[in-house]
């Protein structure tokens, strides 16, 4: 029997995820998330280590294994959330300007592959957190319908309409910005 309050389950669950276990499984795809689904101004390695952080401290809680990705990608989506409201004021008290939008960054990147990356975020922040979600789940790292539906923890068929409209509606901004004419898409 484990310690008291705690069930054998919940035991088991974490003493198979250590600290180490936990980076090697998930860090990968944290700071992927992160990256994709930030924005502009968010700077995807912190947000990464605050969501490591944060699993590492909690992951004991989750009471199933299966569970566990669905639950990290909730944290990431969470620290995601808070990291915008701290950058809305980075922005306005100090000036905060991330890797790719400096002229000078990264040896061997050109100017216009940043503005892509620029152009690319911008599109995506357009769409909400409902709709870039399921399309940076869907299109960007490839997962199944089913897989983003678990991660996003709602219905398969809810996942779809939701990859659907986005799709549709990153189509429409396109086209709204310029960067292709209508009926190129």
């Amino acid at each position: 029997m484990g310690p008291p309050g705690k069930s054998p389950l919940r035991v088991a669950a974490s003493s198979e995820w250590t600290d180490e276990a936990l980076c090697d499984r998930f860090l990968p795809d944290v700071l992927r998330w992160c990256t994709r689904l930030g924005g502009p101004y968010i700077d995807p390695e912190d947000a990464a280590q605050e969501t490591m952080i944060i699993v590492m401290r909690r992951a004991h809680t989750v009471t199933d294994p299966a569970k566990l990705p669905a639950w990290v990608f909730g944290v990431t989506r969470r620290t995601l959330a808070w990291q915008r409201r701290k950058s809305t004021w980075r922005r306005l008290v100090g000036g905060f300007m991330p890797d790719w939008a400096d002229p000078g960054a990264g040896p061997g990147e050109t100017f216009a592959s940043r503005q892509d990356i620029a152009t690319i975020h911008a599109l995506l922040e357009e769409l909400g957190d409902e709709l870039r979600e399921v399309i940076v789940l869907a299109d960007l790292e490839s997962r199944t319908d089913e897989e983003v539906a678990t991660l996003l923890a709602i219905p398969v068929g809810t996942a779809k309409s939701r990859l659907r409209r986005a799709r549709a509606r990153l189509a429409q901004l396109v086209v709204v910005r310029g960067l292709v004419a209508e009926g190129e898409e």
